[in-house]
C-alpha cells in the first residue's frame, strides 16, 4: 500500500496479511493509488506463533531494521509514528525537532536521531535496563513551557485504533500504552561527536545551534520556536559522545541521566571499528 504523508508517497509491505488489512483501514484517509512511491519505505516483518516462544516482529526502513518486538503493538504505534513525522513539518502546534527522546529511569534524555533505531534493534536489552524511547525519531517543545514529549498523532487514524489490532490479532498484540505522555523537563541532552574520540562537553551556545538545525518547522513557529528552545535547553545538562556501540550507548544515557557532562568518558570508540552494516555497533553515516 502506498501513503501520502507530507508531500511524500512512502509504501509499506508487510508479510502479514491480517496486519496489513488493519493498517490499511487505519491510514485509509492518507492512502493513495497508482502512483509511484518516493526512496523510503517501510517494510514490517509478523513473526509466526511457534512452540519455542513468542514470535518477533520486524520494521525495516528501506533495507535498515528500526525495531524488533514480541508485542504486535509496538511495531503498529512505530509505524504510525514513522509516518506522523513526515508531517511535523507543516505543523505550528509546537517547535518539533528530529531526534531521540528517551526515559531513563522515568528521567527525560534527548540523543541524537541515529539512536532511535539503535535502541530498536536491543530492544528487550534496552528496556530492561530501564530505558524507553519514543514512538519515532522525533519530538516536540511545548512553545510556552519549553518541555518536551513525543508528538501527538496528526494521522487521520480511527478512534482506539491499536485496541482493535489486539481484537484482531490477540496471541501476539499486548495491550497498546498511552500515546500522549505529558510533556517534561529534559535533564540531559547529548550530541554526537564524532572526533575527537572524547568530544569536550558542548556550550549551551553550541547546543541551541545544533538544535535548531535539527527543528522541522522553525520556519512555521520563527521566534517562538526559538525562544521555546532556550527554555528546553537552560536546565539540561550538555554533553557530547562519540561512537560507543549499541551497549555503550546504554550507559552513555543512564549517565547523562545522572546529570554526567561527559557519560560517554573511557567507552568512545573510533567509528572504523564498528564496518558491520545494520548492526547497533554501526556508527551513523557522515
Amino acid at each position: 500500500m502506498t501513503v501520502r504523508v507530507g508531500g511524500r508517497h512512502l509504501t509499506i509491505r508487510t508479510t502479514s496479511e491480517a496486519f496489513g488489512g488493519w493498517l490499511a483501514e487505519t491510514v485509509a484517509t492518507d492512502a493513495i493509488e497508482g502512483t509511484e512511491p518516493d526512496r523510503v519505505a517501510y517494510s514490517i516483518v509478523v513473526g509466526e506463533q511457534s512452540a519455542v516462544g513468542r514470535p518477533v516482529h520486524v520494521v525495516y526502513r528501506g533495507g535498515s531494521e528500526i525495531l524488533r518486538a514480541t508485542d504486535l503493538t509496538r511495531i503498529a504505534t512505530c509505524i504510525l509514528g514513522e509516518l506522523d513525522t513526515y508531517g511535523l513539518g507543516d505543523r505550528d502546534d509546537a517547535l518539533h525537532l528530529a531526534g531521540s527522546l528517551v526515559f531513563v529511569d522515568g528521567r527525560a534524555v534527548l540523543g541524537p536521531a541515529f539512536l532511535h533505531p539503535v535502541l530498536g534493534r536491543m530492544g528487550r536489552r534496552a528496556l530492561r535496563a530501564g530505558i524507553v524511547w519514543a514512538p519515532a525519531a522525533a519530538l516536540s517543545i511545548d512553545l510556552s513551557s519549553g518541555a518536551a514529549s513525543p508528538p501527538s498523532l496528526g494521522l487521520s487514524i480511527p478512534p482506539r485504533a491499536l485496541e482493535r489490532l489486539v481484537g484482531l490479532m490477540p496471541d501476539v498484540a499486548g495491550e497498546p500504552e498511552p500515546w500522549a505522555i505529558d510533556p517534561s523537563r529534559v535533564k540531559a541532552i547529548v550530541l554526537f561527536g564524532s572526533d575527537p574520540i572524547e568530544p569536550p562537553a558542548p556550550t549551551r551556545a553550541e547546543t541551541l545551534r545544533e538544535l535548531a538545525e535539527r527543528s522541522l518547522n522553525l520556519h512555521k513557529v520563527g521566534g517562538r520556536g526559538l525562544v521555546a528552545l532556550g527554555r528546553f535547553v537552560e536546565d539540561a545538562t550538555c554533553s557530547r559522545s562519540g561512537w560507543v556501540g549499541g551497549d555503550g550507548w546504554l550507559h552513555v544515557l543512564r549517565a547523562a541521566a545522572r546529570g554526567d557532562e561527559r557519560p560517554g568518558r573511557g567507552r568512545s570508540r573510533p567509528a572504523r571499528r564498528y564496518a558491520i552494516r545494520g548492526s547497533e555497533d554501526t556508527p551513523p553515516a557522515r
